[in-house]
């Protein structure tokens, strides 16, 4: 599939997963961009992906299984649904902004 049309290929679908422990992939946040509420136990990708806001409206503190995290996606109302894909989308856009992402690895070198 040509590249261009990932996005639009994404946008059918309602999850993306990553199983990658301690890292955060470009696949996975691609996804989140596109609305797919993301899958996964990484707390990184959680964040990063803009998740973490979602369990945060949904009022989830502690950290969910993969089949409790898709139990409480798939009994969401359509109208709720909607709006956090909304939300998880700017969120992602938001937390992985290239200016932004400069400014922290410069505080980081710089210390």
């Amino acid at each position: 599939m040509p590249y261009s049309e990932v996005a639009l290929e994404l946008k059918k679908y309602k999850y993306i997963f990553s199983g990658t422990p301690k890292s955060v992939d470009k696949a996975l946040l691609e996804g989140a961009i596109a609305g797919c509420f993301v899958l996964s136990s990484n707390p990184d990708a959680l964040k990063l992906s803009g998740m973490e806001k979602v369990w945060k409206v949904l009022q989830v503190e502690k950290n969910l299984s993969l089949d409790e995290q898709i139990m409480q996606l798939e009994n969401l109302q359509v109208d709720l649904d909607a709006e956090l894909r909304n939300n998880l989308v700017r969120n992602c856009i938001s937390a992985n902004d290239l200016e932004e992402t400069v400014k922290k690895i410069k505080i980081i070198l710089c210390g």
